[in-house]
């Protein structure tokens, strides 16, 4: 597939995972095959990448072509990465409008009993 292609692919393959995925959930790695392929475009040697750095899904690349060599289930073990760092990151959003709303009560209850102490003076 093309690189660029890898994100769109992700995300709608991870749609209905997101419903209900855990993102606490540990991961299994999949056995890294190793060695070199070579480009199905350009029959140049791909370079070998892992996944988000996650030593979990490694994956052939050919930055010369643009292409990506994943199999079905590195792509599924990508999926469930990606899934993962979605679900992750609305929490962490959500537990982040969430102090920051309890920030805004508290500063709201600051400013009232400041008025109320200025009006008894």
């Amino acid at each position: 597939m093309p690189q660029p292609a890898l994100p769109s692919v992700l995300e709608a393959t991870s749609a209905e995972l997101l419903k209900t995925f855990d993102p606490d959930t540990k991961l299994e790695a999949i056995p890294d095959r190793g060695g070199s392929v070579l480009c199905p475009a350009c029959g140049r040697a791909m370079d070998h990448d892992n996944y988000c750095e996650a030593s979990v899904v490694f994956f052939d690349r050919c930055d010369s072509c643009g292409l990506l060599w994943v199999g079905e289930e590195e792509l599924g073990t990508m999926t469930l990465i990606w899934a993962r760092m979605e679900r992750r990151h609305e929490r962490d959003h959500e537990q982040g409008e969430a102090t920051l709303d309890e920030v805004d009560r508290f500063v709201d209850r600051v400013l009232i009993a400041r008025a109320i102490s200025n009006m008894m003076r």
